[in-house]
């Protein structure tokens, strides 16, 4: 998602805007308005494609153990 992305989600579900946000981001990260998230390569060429994928590959390994760990707490797992 890109920032603009985020804020049309925060507004169809306000009750979730705390869950809402970029991939490039977690909590503990502050806010840079440069921060732009992953750009959408649609109608672009291959290399685009790969390089968003590379990068969301990148982001969701960062992002894996606080999933996991959410996860696991909410099934009481721990």
């Amino acid at each position: 998602m890109e920032p603009g992305h985020v804020a049309r989600a925060q507004e169809l579900a306000p009750n979730a805007v705390d869950r809402i946000r970029l991939i490039t981001r977690t909590d503990a990260e502050p806010a840079h308005s440069a921060d732009a998230g992953v750009s959408d390569p649609i109608g672009g060429v291959p290399s685009e494609y790969e390089d968003a994928f590379n990068r969301i590959q990148s982001h969701l390994l960062r992002w894996l153990p606080r999933i996991r760990a959410a996860v696991e707490r909410s099934e009481g797992v721990r």
